[in-house]
């Protein structure tokens, strides 16, 4: 069983004295203990929006009964296997996204971007680092490293063949 941890407001922050949520599989199921999963609805009342309830891992179908909603469907989720959840948790995939949540989810997606090339990075440069030890840069092979990575230094046996005589 999940303990799923529900918090439920309206866009300002309040909740109905009557509020709460019916949950149901939407088809019979094998449980995760053995036993059979019946369609029979759990109705669990919200006491200022908040509220647990325990349920089995699987198919779930959620429907809001709460005051002057104007989203009267159902949502179609999934409980996760795990100890707790949120509400969130479940019903993910049914939400549509607004632009603070898009947002959120780009940042995140970006953030997660900066990290991976963060680490391509660092591989490389310590890659380098083992392929052109500091030592042999300073015999003359022209990549320095610098602390924080390696650049490329003009190298002391060809400086004469390279100046400009113009």
């Amino acid at each position: 069983m999940t303990t799923i941890n529900i918090d439920i407001t309206n866009i300002a922050s309040s909740t109905g004295p009557d509020d709460r949520l019916i949950f149901y599989a939407p088809h019979f199921r094998e449980s995760t203990t053995g036993t059979v999963i019946s369609t029979s609805p759990e109705p669990v009342q919200l006491v200022n929006g908040i509220a647990t309830v325990e349920l089995e891992p699987g198919p779930v179908m959620v429907r809001f009964e709460c005051q002057g909603i104007a989203d009267t469907g159902e949502k179609q989720g999934a409980v996760p296997d795990t100890e707790t959840a949120t509400l969130i948790d479940v019903l993910g995939s049914a939400f549509i996204y607004t632009p603070p949540v898009v947002n959120r989810a780009l940042e995140d997606i970006e953030d997660a971007r900066a990290d991976a090339v963060a680490d391509v990075e660092g591989e490389f440069d310590a890659q380098m680092h083992a392929w052109f030890p500091v030592e042999t840069a300073r015999e003359g092979m022209g990549l320095l490293w610098d602390g924080d990575g390696f650049r490329w230094s003009w190298l002391d046996q060809f400086k004469d063949t390279f100046v400009d005589d113009h």
